[in-house]
């Protein structure tokens, strides 16, 4: 209403047809803004489909499992020969726009890797610079070559740990930030349980571990005698 600057018992064009503007709601949610609500009725009738439907929402009482779920999905499509019934999540994971936002996920994801891998790659290869002195002298004392990268990894493994902690905590208050905000509200639906925080710290520990391999092999290569030279 905002946009096309109208107001209650203004008309408005709606395909071919001029309709008179009976209320303005506020929903809350972006797509729900930028919506018209009319009748079914003349839904249908702009659609060319009288007297039809072609999605039921039908939600589960609480507690109805999966199972249940489908058995009933099963009967549905056993019975009634024009109808196609499937749980929701199966119709919206098989949509071309959830297919692309996917993959758009699955790249963003495999991108932020990289430039993780690579950020946390060049923090311990400054670290093993700044070392060399000190890992030269383990070294000369007989520390083993595999202990030195074993401690490289070590440090490499804990800088993942917290960034991934660190990561889990602010992406959660950016989420829940952007769930009260009246544009998005309704179009985001956080759901962060525990396993998928687990397994984001999980994954930035395995990326600091990769990226700790080769600062931990340089730190290895280094000669004792460094220790006698001052570096």
């Amino acid at each position: 209403a905002e946009v096309l600057q109208k107001k209650v018992g203004d008309p408005i064009q709606l395909d071919t047809r001029e309709l008179k503007v009976v209320g303005i709601v506020d929903g809350g949610a972006l797509v729900e803004n930028g919506s018209v609500i009319v009748s079914l009725q003349l839904y249908q009738e702009i659609l060319g489909n009288e007297g039809q439907i072609n999605v039921v929402d039908v939600r589960a009482e609480p507690g109805k499992d999966e199972a249940t779920i489908r058995k009933l999905c099963a009967d549905i499509n056993a019975t009634v020969s024009e109808a196609k019934a499937l749980p929701a999540g199966e119709n919206v994971g098989n949509s071309q726009a959830y297919k692309f936002i996917s993959a758009m996920s699955w790249g963003t994801s495999l991108l932020a890797i990289i430039v993780g891998v690579l950020g946390v790659m060049n923090t311990m290869l400054m670290t093993v610079f700044e070392r060399k002195q000190e890992i030269s002298i383990l070294l000369a004392i007989g520390w083993k070559r595999s202990r030195v990268i074993r401690m490289i990894l070590l440090e490499s493994a804990l800088l993942g740990f917290l960034g991934g902690v660190l990561g889990v905590f602010i992406g959660s208050v950016t989420l829940k930030v952007l769930e009260k905000l009246p544009a998005i509200n309704g179009l985001l639906e956080p759901d962060l349980s525990v396993r998928l925080m687990v397994i984001s710290v999980a994954i930035s520990v395995i990326v600091g571990v990769i990226s700790g391999l080769y600062p931990a092999w340089r730190s290895s290569r280094l000669k004792p005698s460094l220790a006698m030279q001052g570096g």
